[in-house]
């Protein structure tokens, strides 16, 4: 285990109320720096909304979050890709899984309560808001289309080929909210393909990964290597899991190879380098008492093996935190964002809303 440079550590935004939850970030072909996450009252309620906060300094400092989506359902979970062509496309998922989980710890009023919500959630909200969504912009994200539904989730998003084709690695959508099982509303992994920015999407592949697996893979991301390959790696929280899984496509996503396992560490964000490189940023939580990690490791090979880790930051008090989303600078250093609860620490059980939940690092290898 190696330790990264730190050149700067800081927060996103100093707003320690909100609940900023699985950021993911960009950096434009001009040099600004966009970065979506979920805003919110806690980690599972009904009242998130998708933001988007910008930075033209490098990830010193950013403005404040512009509201890009907020429907009568729990929006969450945002991802956004930019197309050569230099237009945004934001996706992310609304649902219902709050309802297994409110229990109203956060000082509700009358209003926010669980029952209260349920009562004024309507059979055609649900009908109309659930799955996953997509938007388009054409000005930088100043300005959003009209939402609309994509048949996958990717934690991430798509993979851009050179030519603006979009490949998702995620989890596939129920054709019909009628089949949603316990407020989920996703299927086994799977591979979607669209040529025409996202606005149609094919499924090309369904991972079988053999009924006698344990794994269940879930929160994944894919990236392009200059060979063409497409390298995809999932979170696993299969028995004993809470570990990275990898497969790979040589032919654009109609096939991929066995699951081969990574490493430990919850979900990952992968980021092609100039150099044909990939880096690999994920957490590692302690459920322990100790305190959890954002880490990343690399690969010089498109993935066929990958180097020891590199500890980013390791001083998140809970495990409810990670999801770090990371972006190569001009000077070539990193910058990384990720999520940190230290409203409730587990271990105390005391509340601290001193401490805002979007952090960053700027680091060397």
């Amino acid at each position: 285990m190696r330790y990264g440079e730190i050149l700067a550590r800081g927060s996103v935004t100093p707003d320690t109320e909100t609940f900023y939850g699985w950021p993911t970030m960009i950096r434009r072909h001009n040099g600004e720096i966009l970065l979506t996450a979920s805003a919110r009252l806690d980690h599972l309620c009904p009242f998130g909304r998708i933001v988007l906060f910008r930075s033209g300094d490098g990830g010193r400092s950013w403005s404040e979050p512009q509201t890009v989506a907020d429907g009568p359902l729990d929006d969450r979970d945002p991802s956004i890709v930019e197309l050569p062509d230099g237009s945004l496309r934001l996706a992310w998922t609304a649902g219902l899984e709050w309802l297994r989980y409110w229990d109203e710890r956060c000082n509700c009023t009358p209003e926010q309560t669980r029952e209260a919500v349920a009562a004024r959630t309507t059979l055609a909200q649900v009908l109309d808001g659930w799955g996953t969504w997509m938007a388009a912009s054409e000005d930088g994200g100043a300005h959003w289309s009209d939402a609309w539904r994509i048949p996958i989730y990717s934690e991430y998003g798509a993979a851009v080929l050179p030519d603006g084709t979009m490949v998702a690695v995620g989890e596939e959508n129920f054709a019909d909210v009628a089949d949603m099982r316990c407020g989920s509303w996703l299927k086994a992994p799977a591979c979607a393909r669209s040529g025409d920015g996202g606005r149609n999407w094919q499924i090309t592949s369904r991972f079988d990964i053999g009924a006698g697996s344990k794994l269940r893979l879930s929160e994944s991301m894919a990236a392009r290597m200059r060979d063409g390959r497409l390298v995809a790696v999932f979170r696993n929280d299969g028995p004993g899991g809470r570990d990275l899984w990898q497969m790979v496509s040589y032919d654009a996503g109609d096939s991929w190879s066995e699951p081969r396992r990574i490493c430990d560490g919850l979900p990952p964000h992968l980021l092609t380098l100039p150099d044909g490189g990939l880096l690999l940023s994920y957490a590692r939580r302690d459920y322990c008492g100790g305190m959890s990690s954002v880490c990343a490791r690399f690969s010089d090979d498109y993935g066929d093996s990958w180097s020891e880790p590199w500890v980013v930051a390791e001083d998140a008090p809970s495990p409810d935190m990670g999801y770090p989303s990371t972006v190569l600078l001009d000077d070539g250093a990193f910058l990384t964002v990720w999520y940190n609860n230290c409203r409730r620490v587990e271990a105390s059980g005391h509340w601290n809303n001193k401490v805002p939940f979007l952090q960053y690092a700027v680091w060397r290898r």
